[in-house]
């Protein structure tokens, strides 16, 4: 449903019997980039909370309780990256610019960004469709914005 503000809300529940969780997705009108999450504990006591862009990376500190409410763990998905959020965004339009791409409305639902954090280190993911059925996919180097590869892959009819 969507509430007075034009905020759209998701309510569903997972699992069976006394594991049942119940888990709640509320995506605010644009321009908000994010929406928030939350899971409850089949006692109705909040489980977990935090926010996600739309192509469901998780943004920002994620809160955990235990059954009886209280705080367990707190994870800081920003912790590893050097680039913000924002930051990330200025350097794609930067990129689309200096080869005259159209703007990419990041909340199209052929848009994603995404984010990697491992071993060989931190990398932001953009990926659009400039032209139907392509997707183009830039990876970017989080330490240092640069672009470090480009790819593009062509969308499957099923």
């Amino acid at each position: 449903f969507t509430d007075e503000n034009g905020t759209f809300v998701q309510q569903l529940s997972v699992g069976k019997g006394d594991s049942v969780n119940y888990i709640e997705y509320r995506t605010p009108p644009p321009p908000a980039r994010f929406k928030s999450f939350k899971r409850f504990h089949s006692n109705g006591l909040l489980k977990i909370e935090g926010q996600k862009f739309h192509s469901d990376f998780n943004y920002g500190v994620w809160k955990t309780y235990d059954p009886s409410g209280s705080l367990i763990e707190e994870v800081d998905y920003e912790a590893p990256y050097t680039l913000s959020f924002d930051e990330f965004l200025k350097q794609v339009k930067a990129y689309h610019k200096e080869r005259d791409i159209p703007e990419v409305d990041i909340l199209h639902n052929r848009t994603t960004i995404t984010r990697q954090n491992g071993e060989e280190g931190t990398f932001w993911f953009f990926s659009w469709e400039l032209i139907p059925g392509r997707i183009e996919v830039l990876k970017f180097d989080d330490r240092t914005a640069e672009v470090i590869s480009s790819s593009h892959y062509e969308l499957m009819d099923n």
